[in-house]
């Protein structure tokens, strides 16, 4: 969720129109994950949960590409690396995870004994400040290899093979065989290609694709697999959990490769609208804003989600749920982004917590 250069007209505008979009999509999927594990499968409920659930799952993904883009394009120092943005991420972890764990205590849903755990723990979705943490250590090491475009797409073949393709062979072999699926997931874990798996892949990706020239035919190609990627995403999210009756989230995971080609569209749809290169100076520097908003509004959502539901009384049950996910989505992003906003006018905290 790093920020590039502030000049307008070298800006990738349309990175900060994705981040935005990114950033609501996420908390569109956690208000939609919200009780999704607490209603009957096959119930109207879970089915409505889980179509919005299966159509943003290309949140996380995105974000991390972004930061491929944007990371592995610029010449950036260890030193800084560690000084400016792994730094930021420390205290951004410290602050908001003793914060969360405090409210937990205040309102009486957690503990003493188990404050200490929950703070180094941290709630749930600040996963994510590990994940791209281990990703800017990486970086000097990753730019080596982008550095040489015969080793970039190299580096991304093999990544759609370790990362995407083998896991979900042996997913679908699951439910064919648990011993065949077993016997493969060894031989492929045996083959030590830990480095090009996970969200490297979709680091390199992002800074790939972000330089990458498609004509027409290679664009209809990548909405073709992308739209049968939704089309998986939604049908496996309905089939495989009814059919077993319990929640079966294989093929919707960030690692699914029915999720990274969703992923890859949607970085792709957002780069082929030209009409991004025409906004006004004014209606860029808003985005610009937005985009370092952010950050924030990502670290504070959860704590929003959350007051509504104990505070208001609001949360996705509270009414028929096919609105009530994209109306406490909205209601949630607006208010974080007035959080982050605020925040982002405070001296030092705007440089260590957001």
């Amino acid at each position: 969720m790093d920020n590039y250069a502030s000049e307008p007209a070298k800006r990738k505008v349309y990175m900060d129109v994705l981040r935005i979009a990114a950033t609501f999509a996420v908390m569109l999927l956690h208000t939609a994950s919200q009780y999704w594990y607490a209603v009957d499968v096959g119930s109207y409920e879970w089915k409505v949960f889980s179509f919005y659930d299966g159509t943003v799952r290309w949140a996380v993904p995105v974000f991390v590409m972004i930061s491929g883009a944007l990371f592995l394009s610029r010449d950036i120092s260890i030193e800084k690396i560690y000084k400016k943005y792994i730094l930021r991420i420390v205290t951004a972890y410290i602050f908001w995870s003793a914060l969360y764990a405090l409210i937990n205590l205040i309102t009486g849903r957690s503990r003493v004994k188990n404050a200490l755990r929950e703070f180094v723990e941290g709630p749930s979705h600040l996963w994510f400040l590990f994940m791209i943490a281990g990703l800017y250590i990486l970086t000097p090491i990753l730019k080596k290899i982008v550095a040489n475009d015969l080793i970039t797409k190299y580096f991304v073949a093999i990544s759609m093979v370790f990362t995407f393709l083998l896991p979900f062979i042996i997913n679908i072999l699951s439910f064919y065989s648990e011993k065949a699926s077993s016997v493969a997931e060894s031989v492929v874990g045996s083959v030590c290609f830990t480095f090009t798996l996970n969200y490297v892949s979709y680091f390199v990706l992002g800074y790939y694709l972000s330089r990458m020239d498609m004509n027409g035919k290679a664009r209809l190609g990548v909405f073709l697999c992308g739209g049968a990627g939704v089309m998986v995403t939604l049908f496996s999210n309905y089939i495989f959990p009814i059919a077993e009756q319990r929640a079966v989230s294989i093929f919707h995971e960030n690692m699914s490769i029915n999720v990274m080609l969703v992923s890859v569209m949607i970085f792709m749809l957002f780069k082929f609208v030209r009409k991004f290169e025409e906004l006004t100076p004014k209606t860029v520097g808003k985005l610009k804003m937005l985009s370092e908003y952010s950050f924030g509004a990502y670290l504070v959502h959860a704590m929003v989600i959350t007051g509504l539901n104990h505070i208001c009384g609001l949360n996705s049950l509270s009414f028929d749920p096919l609105f009530s996910v994209p109306i406490i989505s909205v209601i949630a992003f607006a208010l974080s982004y007035m959080v982050s906003a605020v925040i982002h006018r405070i001296p030092v905290l705007n440089k260590y917590i957001v």
